[in-house]
């Protein structure tokens, strides 16, 4: 967990790179556009994005205008691609993880067309053959290494911004520690 990218341990040089990024774009003071930042209707929701916008700022000089909407309005938003930034919850899980990656990351090989729920419209071959290799692994050990491969590419090419790890870590063997 110390190694994730969005984890507090690596967040210095997560905040680094950023602006390494930014100044290597000619933007070493922030970006002169305010940027449409939408969220879904909820107080947590309106919290996050609160300190988001202030970090952004802070860190990167980023500046957003937050519109607060509601859940329809923010799938519409999603799904036909009119926004600046989105807060989008991703929740991946479910009794087969391979297809709901390839639900929020993916494309359909034949058609060319994006996934329905692939807001950001990511296109990767690499990830996408590293997902169908994902898909028909049995052996753990290889389906986690490729699944840690994915992992690295959605952190090197998505473009977002973790807030929150929601969830609980559940352990019930003794000799398990450390975790309250």
């Amino acid at each position: 967990v110390k190694q994730y990218p969005n984890s507090p341990d690596s967040r210095e040089k997560a905040i680094a790179d950023a602006k390494k990024l930014m100044a290597d774009a000619g933007y070493a003071t922030g970006i002169p556009k305010t940027f449409e930042f939408i969220v879904r209707e909820s107080p947590q929701n309106r919290q996050l994005a609160a300190y988001a916008q202030a970090e952004w700022q802070r860190i990167l000089g980023v500046k957003t205008a937050l519109k607060v909407v509601q859940v329809s309005e923010m799938v519409e938003r999603q799904v036909a691609g009119t926004f600046d930034m989105i807060s989008h919850a991703s929740r991946l899980g479910g009794a087969d993880l391979s297809a709901t990656i390839r639900q929020c990351y993916g494309y359909d090989s034949a058609t060319g067309k994006k996934s329905d729920s692939n807001f950001t419209g990511f296109k990767n071959a690499e990830f996408t053959g590293l997902l169908d290799k994902f898909s028909a692994e049995l052996q753990q050990d290889r389906k986690t290494e490729l699944g840690r491969q994915m992992v690295a590419i959605l952190n090197r090419e998505v473009p977002s911004t973790g807030l929150t790890a929601g969830g609980r870590a559940y352990g019930w063997y003794k000799y398990l520690k450390g975790i309250p």
